[in-house]
């Protein structure tokens, strides 16, 4: 299975709470082995790592650390529509990072060029708000 896959699947598992493995050094082990996957600059793991940072699963929401993650994940570009719209968010709201609109908007495009329907939606109720 292609590590990409496997790697969404474990994301997917871990947001429904329905992770088989209840061991935590085992759930703790994979955290590390994704994090040092990250850190050798796989956009997939960083995709993983800055969403779980973001949303608080099985780690503390740390927006610093998510804003880091996410964006390196954010800047492949291609089939990173989530994290573009995580990044978009975090400007937008000033999680993690200094807020700026201008750069919210810029990376809720980027994501909305992908069909990401929730940076779509974040846009045209900023759009609406401006008027």
């Amino acid at each position: 299975m292609d590590k990409s896959l496997v790697l969404l699947n474990y994301r997917e598992a871990v947001l429904e709470g329905t992770d088989e493995e209840d061991n935590t050094m085992s759930h703790a082990r994979e955290v590390v082995n994704m994090y040092m996957g990250a850190i050798m600059g796989d956009p997939i793991y960083q995709a993983v790592i800055g969403s779980l940072f973001y949303e608080g699963n099985r780690v503390d929401i740390d927006y610093k650390e998510a804003f880091f993650w996410c964006l390196k994940a954010a800047e492949y570009g291609i089939g990173m529509d989530e994290q573009q719209y995580y990044v978009g968010r975090m400007y937008e709201l000033g999680q993690g990072v200094k807020r700026d609109k201008i750069e919210a908007v810029e990376w809720y495009l980027k994501a909305s060029s992908q069909e990401n329907i929730l940076a779509t939606a974040r846009l045209s109720e900023l759009f609406l708000k401006d008027k």
